[in-house]
């Protein structure tokens, strides 16, 4: 009895020393991009802010229906030239976008899908972070675009972390992408874009 009463208390002290690190890794990586973002282009709006922002605007706009995964799964396979209400939002948000975050940057979007990830949770390969970083990275190789892998971005992450900012902001951030991609097929192909792009950390 007392043996398993010491292997219980072991086992909650364990969980909690689990979620503990995990929050502070969720805190190192907002730290980070908002840093590096900043050092890249300090007139830009914090990241997380606007991607919270431009989320409200997708439910204004009833272009998402609520901000849940399944619901990010679903608006990936509705992104085409035919969603008359994707293309009203676009027309009415892509330039607000563009004057209040660098979402056509290389390097911004490295430090976000990318880089911080990287720096934050490499010496714990077992985080939730260092896993999405690593299915980050390979969207950008793969040029944003890939349906399956933005949706396995979705569902690798539990529901009850895709309801915070922290998760969730880099799938609002590559849902904006995508619908740009969709909109603006006129624009040229940002060279940094290519599937042939050589990042400076793979995770």
């Amino acid at each position: 009895m007392i043996k398993t009463k010491l292997l219980i208390s072991l086992a909650i002290l364990f969980i909690a020393s689990c979620s503990a690190q995990e929050k502070e890794i969720e805190k190192d990586l907002q730290s980070c991009i908002k840093q590096e973002l900043k050092d890249l282009r300090p007139e830009s709006t914090d990241f997380y802010k606007i991607m919270v922002e431009m989320e409200e605007r997708m439910l204004e706009k009833e272009v998402l229906k609520d901000n849940k995964r399944k619901d990010y799964q679903n608006l990936f396979g509705n992104i085409s030239p035919e969603s008359e209400k994707i293309e009203e939002f676009y027309k009415e948000n892509i330039e607000y976008l563009d004057n209040n975050f660098p979402f056509h940057l290389f390097l911004a979007n490295d430090i976000i899908f990318n880089q911080c990830p990287y720096k934050v949770s490499s010496s714990n390969k077992e985080q939730q972070i260092y896993k999405q970083g690593e299915l980050q990275n390979k969207i950008m190789e793969s040029g944003f675009e890939n349906l399956k892998l933005n949706k396995k971005l979705i569902t690798n992450v539990r529901e009850s972390d895709f309801q915070k900012i922290v998760y969730r902001a880099p799938v609002i951030l590559l849902t904006l992408i995508n619908i740009d991609r969709k909109f603006n097929p006129d624009r040229e192909k940002i060279e940094e874009y290519k599937k042939d792009r050589h990042f400076l950390n793979k995770n």
